[in-house]
């Protein structure tokens, strides 16, 4: 709703949502809020992301915003990014959510050495999460400045072990900016 509500300003606006669920697990409930709300301008598909989004590329669509809150394993996410990158116009934004899950954190690693795009924003977890996460994860924080990154980042979390520092992977969502056309080689690889 938030995403349509920000469209409904502009003159062209047009919003895709993927839910493969959207009336079977939720009983319509995103639909009919934004049918209250009087927002007309989306089109829902009802399938998984893996398969929409290949269609939608090869429909020749393309997207200013892109937002990743699907299925929470690395493979999934990255196939998501990977379709969702082909149609992000440059100077589009796309924003992962739920970046505290491992395989989402350890995907965030390598996505954050894409020479197209930029840290935009981040949004931080929860105050008591975020306390509790900087006791329990002190120790290993240590250890990681202490061995090389090598070795850390293969045994503790990617947002632990992170080489780079300025890129805070310890928060709950990364909105990233696509600054140019993915030029990368067909052989590109960035130690993450």
């Amino acid at each position: 709703m938030f995403i349509c509500l920000g469209l409904s300003k502009k003159y062209s606006k047009h919003h895709t949502i993927i839910d493969p669920f959207q009336s079977s697990q939720w009983n319509n409930i995103g639909f009919e809020n934004l049918k209250k709300t009087g927002v007309n301008y989306f089109e829902l598909i009802e399938d998984y992301s893996e398969l929409a989004l290949p269609k939608l590329l090869k429909d020749g669509k393309k997207f200013d915003l892109g937002f990743i809150d699907g299925w929470h394993t690395l493979d999934h996410t990255l196939i998501d990014f990977f379709y969702i990158n082909k149609m992000l116009s440059v100077n589009g934004i796309i924003i992962f959510d739920d970046v505290t899950y491992p395989s989402i954190n350890k995907l965030m690693g390598y996505i954050s050495q894409y020479p197209s795009y930029e840290v935009i924003g981040t949004v931080e977890m929860s105050y008591p999460r975020r306390e509790l996460e900087k006791i329990l994860t002190f120790p290993l924080k240590l250890l990681s400045l202490i061995l090389p990154f090598s070795v850390t980042s293969r045994i503790l979390p990617g947002h632990i072990a992170q080489k780079n520092r300025q890129f805070k992977l310890n928060t709950s969502m990364i909105a990233l900016k696509k600054i140019k056309e993915d030029e990368r080689s067909y052989d590109w690889f960035k130690q993450f």
